[in-house]
């Protein structure tokens, strides 16, 4: 209607034209403008958001798929070592925690020209103040049948960053019955560390390009077949 007064307006009769458009017509057509960009506007922006959402997702699913397949893979070949006549440890050792975690495996492991046997590494994943996954190994030696590990450590980054959530633990422990296995105010106990038989992963990423999503989460269990086949299988 307010179209139709307008051309109306414009090209009827010359008298009409002489009248020119009304103030409250001028004003109703703005305003129905002003609605109409409005909507437009939001739209645009629902648009814009949810592609930020998706690319977040897409982004979080990276990230935790890459920390996963590291972690599982240095876990599924954690074995017992002897490290002397007297000490032999399980795969995982003792003051591993909810959020950090030493383990001797047998992870792309090869035969050293020297050796006769092949050696383990000793792996620690811990998360950095920027939430950042490290990985610190440090290469095994065989000597007369038992292991020992260089003092100094290989360190890189793998991802990040994760996120720290109390209730769901990035490392959770149970024996070769699946009864879980809890570490205390300091990490695992020995006798705790040496009945370990599989750790449970879960990786958390936020999704820090949005507000609505929740955040990308990865759980694995890992048995460690070396640790099995020791202790009768599971």
């Amino acid at each position: 209607m307010i179209v139709r007064a307008l051309r109306s307006r414009l090209h009827g009769h010359p008298e009409d034209r002489e009248a020119g458009v009304a103030l409250v017509e001028l004003i109703v057509a703005m305003f129905v403008t002003l609605i109409m960009l409005t909507l437009i506007a939001r739209l645009f922006a629902q648009v814009m958001n949810a592609s930020t959402d998706n690319q977040s997702t897409r982004e979080g699913i990276g990230v935790a798929g890459t920390v996963m397949d590291e972690m599982t893979r240095v876990i599924r070949q954690g074995a017992r070592v002897s490290t002397s006549q007297t000490t032999s440890e399980g795969a995982v050792l003792a003051g591993s925690t909810a959020t950090s975690l030493t383990i001797d495996s047998f992870v792309d492991a090869a035969v050293a020209p020297s050796q006769a046997a092949i050696s383990p590494t000793r792996v620690v994943f811990s998360v950095d103040s920027r939430g950042n996954l490290l990985e610190q190994r440090y290469a095994g030696t065989v000597a007369g049948g038992y292991v020992s590990f260089s003092s100094t450590a290989t360190t890189r980054t793998v991802n990040g960053p994760l996120t720290t959530d109390p209730s769901n633990p990035m490392f959770a422990y149970a024996d070769g019955t699946g009864t879980a296995v809890l570490p205390g105010a300091g990490g695992l106990t020995a006798m705790q560390a040496n009945s370990v038989a599989s750790v449970t992963v879960t990786v958390t990423v936020a999704n820090t390009l949005s507000t609505g999503d929740d955040p990308v989460q990865l759980t694995n269990e890992v048995t460690m077949p070396n640790i099995a086949i020791l202790n009768g299988g599971f």
